[in-house]
């Protein structure tokens, strides 16, 4: 009796790992099967761009002949020198009266708001986004504004804003500001062609 038990125990011990075994081949032959579908997928998709990079590459191809045919048959005109810097002197510009230039401007702002009177200061030499902001931050947003504002209160402004803007020289901002508040925009390009980063080079 004892001897059938054991066996009985056997042949189910025998059972549950021929189980164990067929589920693990089971389960190995379906990963393998999701590992082949997924690399015929993946294998699809690379075939996709590769069709994508040609076509992309034909494309160009075919712009580039288009462009070299419509060349003149001279070739591409000569490309002209780069600017260099020159001095330019200061006595060719026409002087003015700052203050008398500005005071009409300066009249015309009264009681409108900082967007109306917002001006892109940063084309005044040696202003940049950061002390765009510092200057509108002290209430400065058009050219008029900057031009009527004392030399000393804006080296003030840039030195209670720290270390990095002490550097910067606000000594012809008024002036330049004065020119372009009264839209004498080539007289401030001739005087900024004589400036180095905002300043004379005398300075």
């Amino acid at each position: 009796m004892t001897f059938l038990i054991v066996r009985i125990i056997l042949y189910l011990l025998a059972a549950f790992l021929l189980g164990l075994l067929i589920g693990w081949l089971l389960r190995g032959l379906r990963c393998r099967t999701e590992l082949e579908q997924a690399r015929r997928s993946w294998r699809r998709q690379l075939d996709e761009l590769e069709e994508d990079l040609e076509r992309e590459r034909s494309a160009r191809r075919v712009a580039e002949s288009t462009v070299i045919d419509e060349l003149p048959a001279d070739g591409l005109p000569e490309a002209e020198p780069e600017s260099v810097w020159r001095p330019v002197n200061l006595e060719d510009v026409t002087p003015f009266d700052t203050a008398a230039t500005v005071a009409m401007p300066i009249a015309a702002t009264a009681g409108r708001s900082a967007a109306e009177l917002r001006d892109d200061l940063k084309r005044v030499e040696g202003i940049g986004p950061k002390i765009e902001g510092l200057l509108n931050e002290a209430g400065i947003w058009s050219y008029a504004q900057l031009a009527a504002t004392d030399v000393e209160r804006l080296r003030s402004i840039l030195q209670d804003a720290g270390e990095r803007f002490r550097i910067h020289d606000p000594g012809t901002w008024p002036e330049q500001s004065a020119m372009a508040a009264t839209g004498r925009w080539d007289a401030l390009e001739q005087f900024q062609e004589g400036l180095r980063g905002g300043k004379l080079p005398d300075a």
